[in-house]
């Protein structure tokens, strides 16, 4: 199975899990593995504890759909927000994350108060509505930079996005599969 992959930020973080630069529309295999020098990003495994998870999401240089490449296989970053989402102060955490570094960091943040804390959401969502920066962002099978407006509210129905809800709502669900959240 191939994954197509557009531009991807030059400006990443030295340890980030992903190549600094790829020509655009290239191709690298999704494995577990370094496939010719491009990075998988989905590598990552399920935090162990909160403090992990926490770190995990605040070094976030990619968003990423709850389920990734090859069979749907979890993205770790989504089990993290998955984690963060069963914590009794998960409002506290996400409100945290709008602060971090990384812009990726802030829009799971943004997500998670979307779903903890709707009022919230809305009085800081506009700050974000209108950046035309990107991040790169995995939906199942397709890695590509988006400008985090369009993360935010995109005008393709077949792309997740915050305000629509499909994108805290896929990594909502990821959380009650794996037992992070009881089942309504």
């Amino acid at each position: 199975m191939l994954c197509i992959i557009g531009p991807i930020m030059s400006d990443c973080q030295s340890e980030s899990s992903l190549p600094q630069t790829l020509p655009p529309e290239s191709t690298v295999e999704a494995q577990s593995s370094t496939t010719s020098g491009s990075t998988d990003f989905a590598a990552r495994d399920a935090p162990v504890d909160l403090d992990e998870a926490l770190g995990m999401l605040h070094e976030a240089t990619y968003a990423a759909s709850a389920r990734v490449f090859r069979a749907g296989r979890p993205d770790g970053q989504a089990l993290a927000f998955a984690w963060v989402l069963a914590q009794p102060d998960a409002t506290r955490h996400f409100a945290g994350l709008l602060e971090a570094k990384t812009r990726a960091a802030q829009l799971y943040g943004l997500c998670g108060l979307y779903l903890t804390d709707r009022a919230l959401f809305e009085k800081v969502v506009d700050r974000f509505r209108s950046l035309d920066e990107t991040v790169p962002f995995i939906q199942g099978c397709l890695v590509g930079d988006r400008p985090v407006s369009e993360i935010v509210s995109s005008p393709n129905q077949t792309r997740k996005d915050i305000e629509s809800g499909s994108w805290p709502r896929d990594l909502e669900r990821l959380a009650l599969e794996h037992g992070y959240l009881p089942r309504r």
